[in-house]
């Protein structure tokens, strides 16, 4: 049973609505005298961050429970994830050193 085949669409779209809350607050940000309803509206885009990350901590779980009946290696599970985002963590340490 391969995982992407098994995906639950409402993932990506609420990923995307919480990178909508994301961009709205940064946006209203920049624009000097909206009014307070607009601007209280678009300060709940500062929630965008945890919902995104909620959603994708489950999307990860579910990773766990579509194994196909087979016991998931933990150990590289841990290591395909660290491996994923360490090198880009790494890269932008090296260029923060380098341009800063």
């Amino acid at each position: 049973m391969d995982y992407d085949k098994n995906r639950l669409k409402w993932i990506d779209g609420v990923r995307g609505f919480a990178m909508l809350m994301v961009i709205l607050v940064h946006v209203a940000g920049q624009i000097p005298g909206l009014p307070y309803l607009v601007a209280l509206f678009c300060g709940f885009g500062a929630m965008g961050v945890q919902l995104f990350f909620l959603v994708s901590a489950y999307a990860a779980c579910l990773t766990n429970d579509i194994a196909d009946g087979r016991k998931l290696n933990y150990a590289v599970y841990y290591i395909k994830r660290f491996m994923r985002i360490a090198p880009l963590y790494w890269f932008g340490i090296l260029l923060y050193f380098l341009f800063a």
